[in-house]
């Protein structure tokens, strides 16, 4: 009996067991190399998905180029001013009376909507609050302006407090100074998508002649 050795045997002598881990062996490498191709697409689309996006935003940022609205407040008018005086006990009270209209104007330059929350327009003397009235939500289309008119009444509120002396001396030379302030609240409405809030704040500082109850000053500022 002749015995050959493991060398002497030919390429297709190996054992059964030998050649199904082989195939196994490049079976699983092949299988590996392909989920690294899909992993690797599947990288390579989502960064150029994130690209693409990037682009067209920055081209619709580009033709749109949003601008920051603006809030004027403008013909504000004083009448009925009155300061009066009423005894209490061995004091005087100070009495304000006055009625104030002005227009406040939305300016929209933007190529979308803008939609403003109701608002409060505050009137202030020396920093003592003494009224103030609503201005009702807007929907304001693209560039366009929107005038509303603002009503403030204001009947003997009295104001001795802390600043009653003030104002009677502010009568008596005929510049009395207030300060008409309002947060704005807004909201950009695009392509189907609300932003989240945006503030307009709105400060206008102004003096009245008290006898002629005309504006002597306005000074008005928007951030």
């Amino acid at each position: 009996m002749k015995f050959t050795s493991a060398s002497e045997r030919g390429p297709y002598s190996r054992s059964k067991h030998g050649s199904f881990r082989e195939e196994f062996n490049v079976e699983a490498h092949s299988k590996r190399k392909k989920w690294k191709k899909c992993c690797c697409r599947t990288i390579v689309c989502f960064v150029f998905f994130l690209l693409l996006l990037c682009v067209i935003g920055i081209i619709i940022y580009h033709v749109v180029k949003p601008k920051y609205p603006s809030v004027e407040m403008s013909n504000i008018s004083i009448t009925a001013l009155k300061v009066g005086r009423k005894r209490h006990g061995l004091l005087f009270k100070a009495l304000l009376s006055m009625n104030m209209t002005a227009n406040l104007t939305a300016i929209n330059p933007n190529h979308f909507r803008i939609m403003y929350s109701p608002t409060q327009a505050n009137v202030t003397y020396k920093d003592m609050f003494i009224g103030n009235s609503t201005v009702p939500a807007i929907d304001q289309p693209a560039f366009s302006n929107h005038t509303m008119k603002v009503l403030l009444v204001m009947d003997r509120i009295d104001v001795t407090q802390g600043t009653g002396l003030s104002l009677l001396n502010d009568t008596a030379r005929n510049a009395v100074p207030f300060t008409v302030m309002g947060t704005i609240r807004a909201r950009v409405h695009f392509l189907g998508f609300t932003s989240s809030v945006f503030k307009v704040e709105l400060r206008c500082n102004i003096v009245v002649h008290a006898k002629k109850q005309t504006l002597l000053q306005k000074n008005c500022t928007t951030v």
